[in-house]
């Protein structure tokens, strides 16, 4: 059984809020909460993206020095998607600019503040008829 405040908590985001009751119930039984303290590398650099995450709660964000100093490229916040979805093509990214296995993350994503995200794993991202 899915855990209910996490259906609720999902529900209450705008990108999610029309989809059906029982698909986010399902998406919650295949899923898990994970948190991060603020500081804290949600993935390493060189690593394939292998999940999703619905950020629930905090900020997170990619920063790239390319010798001119930090600079922040992508940011999430709560309701923000941010992960692998389809095909191995990272939400917000053209296929041409794919990520996956053979061309590993350029950055590593750094949770800013302390963060919650739903995340679910690329096994689960087509639901089972």
């Amino acid at each position: 059984m899915a855990d209910a405040g996490l259906v609720e908590r999902l529900a209450a985001l705008p990108p999610l809020a029309a989809i059906p009751r029982a698909e986010l119930e399902w998406l919650v039984a295949h899923g898990q909460l994970e948190t991060f303290d603020a500081g804290e590398l949600v993935s390493r650099k060189g690593e394939p993206i292998t999940q999703v995450w619905i950020m629930l709660s905090g900020h997170m964000a990619i920063t790239v020095d390319r010798g001119a100093g930090p600079r922040r490229v992508l940011e999430w916040r709560s309701g923000d998607v941010s992960g692998l979805v389809h095909r191995r093509v990272p939400v917000g990214v053209r296929r041409s600019q794919a990520v996956d296995e053979q061309h590993p993350q350029p950055a590593a994503p750094l949770s800013i503040t302390d963060s919650a995200a739903f995340a679910f794993s690329e096994a689960v991202r087509v639901r089972a008829a």
